[in-house]
């Protein structure tokens, strides 16, 4: 999810960052990173989105995000 969010570099439906798990653990996961401040939620057209915080991430810890991005890319 983490590598897909940095991929499109905004918001994204939350649908198009999971496949092969089932909603509810996607839904485990979203709630994870939102409280780790690692993304944010929005909604949009009755739609939910959610969005990397990669200026507040990177402010907070630098260089941990590109590390997560680079390790989730090989």
């Amino acid at each position: 999810m983490v590598r897909r969010l940095a991929a499109e570099g905004g918001p994204v439906a939350c649908s198009r960052l999971y496949d092969g798990i089932g909603k509810s653990t996607a839904s485990h996961h979203f709630k994870t990173l939102r409280e780790a401040g690692i993304i944010e939620r929005s909604s949009r057209d009755g739609q939910t989105f959610q969005r990397l915080r990669v200026d507040e991430v990177e402010e907070a810890l630098p260089g941990v995000l590109t590390a997560i991005v680079a390790a989730a890319r090989r």
